[in-house]
């Protein structure tokens, strides 16, 4: 009987923490999918109000068009040409304000209301560099082990699991072996 409860039971577990697994690295996905979908947003925000600075401001006259029927059209272009770039320079510094969770750095410009317009490359530049950092970021540890003296203690990082289930790695600074925990009470395993 009591084999039966732990054939049964040794199945079931392993299908929910390969369940639990997968979820947790797809909720993972999808926040660092969010995270560089906002930092490619205002690079393009960026780009599209610098580019609308660039509008066309002049146009042949029609053979057909009388002097003051041609200045009316260039007055019609140039106003329309403004009010774009007016609203996609408004546009790319929301994008920024968004960006400003991830890269606080941002903020200098969001706030001067002319960045956007003057400094454009400058602002696209650190935006992709930002968004290269943040994409290349370990996940959080306690302590670097590769930069620690031979004499330090264990470093240890955690990553949590639904359902509670916890992760936990060791580091020995002195072996550089590593020992990797799966919960409270449960044997540790090596990993070389």
């Amino acid at each position: 009987m009591g084999q039966l409860i732990v054939t049964a039971t040794v199945p079931l577990l392993s299908v929910l923490i390969g369940a639990a697994l997968t979820y947790w690295l797809n909720v993972k996905a999808r926040q660092r999918d969010n995270v560089l979908d906002t930092f490619n947003q205002a690079i393009t925000a960026v780009a599209v109000a610098d580019a609308s600075q660039h509008y066309i401001s002049d146009v042949a006259k029609p053979r057909t068009f009388s002097e003051d029927d041609h200045r009316e059209v260039l007055r019609e272009i140039a106003k329309v040409a403004i009010e774009g770039a007016t609203l996609h320079a408004g546009e790319a510094r929301a994008a920024l304000a968004k960006v400003y969770q991830y890269e606080p750095g941002v903020k200098r410009y969001y706030e001067d209301a002319s960045a956007v317009v003057d400094r454009p490359s400058e602002i696209i530049a650190y935006l992709v560099k930002a968004r290269d950092e943040h994409i290349r970021q370990p996940r959080k540890q306690i302590a670097d082990p590769d930069h620690l003296p031979s004499s330090a203690a264990t470093v240890q990082t955690e990553q949590t699991l639904p359902f509670g289930m916890q992760f936990m790695t060791k580091v020995n600074p002195q072996t550089r072996s590593d020992t990797l925990s799966t919960g409270p009470g449960l044997d540790d395993d090596e990993i070389y």
